[in-house]
């Protein structure tokens, strides 16, 4: 369980300062 967490947490990390980052280039063009 731990384990799954750990390797969840990190991917949605990423996954939501990809999508910050989209946002801001969005918002700079």
């Amino acid at each position: 369980m731990l384990f799954i967490f750990s390797w969840l947490l990190p991917l949605n990390l990423v996954n939501t300062n990809i999508e910050f980052h989209t946002l801001l280039t969005s918002i700079h063009k």
